[in-house]
């Protein structure tokens, strides 16, 4: 048992608790709430999840991910064959850990690969090098890989207690997404930001419009100039008594020739980036939304679409 195990079980006994994460540009963004988009929102990984549209992609895909089995084959000659008697076997079909099923230990690597572009894993193997435990490791604390001399790849991860552990290519099972070198996966939440945040911006704007009464807002028209503390006591008197659903069809009382007028907006670009929110994360048309008409024809095909992402 090693010391990436040791630090990793009371980290699972005590739930989603982290620990100080390694200080990298990528970490700090993160830890100031994510990059900055054109929209104003910051967008990170986790952040990200906060939106319907990536919550629904995400958990979707990663428990039809979870449900789909894992045969395990044993090469005999130039055939294979079925080696369901192998420890392997049942570390990705029953429990891969004492504290996970396998259901769990792969939705959680799914999740990670689709938010983050890499998924990993810590294999813990005994005297005779046969893996006895698969550990879910948290992307955020594992530093990018780099090539040894001797040509395979080594890992620096950090633990929660603080530590660091380096691990060797055998010791890790790297699940890794699109990638322009093989090495590391790309984040699709990175290079799909502005449109994360475009919907983000979306589902605060239409949160803060029925926060104020579904209307858009609008201008108060005085006939004679006013004075600052006068504006001020117009409109903060004017919001105490209309904003918000609470304060909705009212009866406003205008003195002194005051006028309101409403100003209009048009929904339509709001509305386009639906159209798009799945892009990223590669998920069927049907995943988001109820399709208007179900077949097996249309059905059938999902599992098989979903597995490639």
């Amino acid at each position: 048992m090693g010391i990436l195990t040791e630090a990793l079980r009371p980290l699972l006994t005590r739930g989603l608790e982290t620990g100080p994460f390694p200080i990298t540009s990528a970490n700090i963004i993160e830890f100031l709430g994510g990059e900055a988009s054109a929209t104003g929102k910051r967008v990170s990984p986790e952040g990200a999840l906060k939106l319907s549209a990536v919550w629904d992609c995400v958990d979707m895909v990663s428990r039809d991910i979870a449900r789909t089995p894992v045969p395990l084959y044993r090469r005999s000659g130039r055939d294979r064959e079925k080696a369901d008697e192998s420890a392997l076997y049942n570390l990705l079909h029953l429990s891969p850990n004492p504290f996970m099923t396998a259901f769990t230990f792969k939705q959680a690597l799914q999740g990670h690969k689709m938010l983050r572009g890499n998924a990993y894993a810590n294999i813990e193997r005994d005297e005779d090098g046969n893996p006895v435990n698969l550990w879910p490791l948290n992307p955020i604390m594992m530093e990018p890989p780099v090539i040894s001399a001797a040509g395979t790849l080594l890992y620096l991860y950090h633990t929660p207690r603080g530590e660091q552990v380096a691990l060797t290519q055998d010791e890790v099972l790297h699940i890794r997404g699109l990638s322009n070198d093989g090495i590391l996966g790309y984040s699709p939440i990175t290079l799909m930001r502005e449109l994360v945040a475009l919907g983000m911006a979306y589902q605060e704007f239409s949160a803060r419009f029925f926060g104020n009464n579904a209307n858009p807002g609008g201008v108060l028209l005085a006939e004679k100039r006013l004075t600052d503390e006068a504006s001020k006591r117009l409109k903060d008197s004017w919001e105490t008594a209309h904003r918000g659903l609470e304060q909705s069809h009212r009866v406003a009382v205008l003195e002194e020739g005051i006028k309101w007028q409403q100003i209009v907006w048009r929904w339509k670009m709001l509305n386009s980036w639906k159209a798009l929110s799945s892009i990223g994360l590669r998920l069927p048309p049907c995943g988001t939304s109820r399709p208007t008409r179900l077949t097996n024809s249309t059905v059938r095909p999902l599992p098989i679409s979903l597995s490639k992402t």
